[in-house]
């Protein structure tokens, strides 16, 4: 099996950062909410990154989910849980060595 490059390694090190962040944006609710808007209908909810709440009766699997609802913005990472961390992990690592598993080794 042919070794890892350095462009390969960057792109494993950045989706793993980026996956870790959404995972734990959820896990420790940071919602980085934004000042709420005031209407004739009601407030409006912003949040950054989540809205602080899991629900898992939600179904919908991360980016698959309703990032708003009635007045307020859930956030970019609503909903993103353990299941969702796992199988983008194991996409990101699909993808760097599954092209080496059935790759050709070049003859000089």
């Amino acid at each position: 099996m042919q070794s890892i490059s350095l462009k390969q390694r960057r792109f494993l090190i950045v989706w793993c950062i980026f996956h870790l962040f959404a995972l734990t944006v959820n896990l420790i609710p940071i919602c980085g909410s934004i000042s709420d808007v005031e209407s004739n209908y009601g407030s409006y909810h912003r949040h950054i990154f989540t809205n602080g709440y899991y629900r898992e009766d939600d179904g919908a699997f991360w980016p698959f989910v309703k990032f708003s609802e009635y007045y307020s913005y859930n956030g970019i990472f609503h909903n993103y849980s353990i299941y969702a961390f796992i199988v983008y992990i194991a996409i990101g690592f699909a993808i760097v060595f599954l092209p080496k598993l059935w790759g050709t080794t070049k003859k000089q």
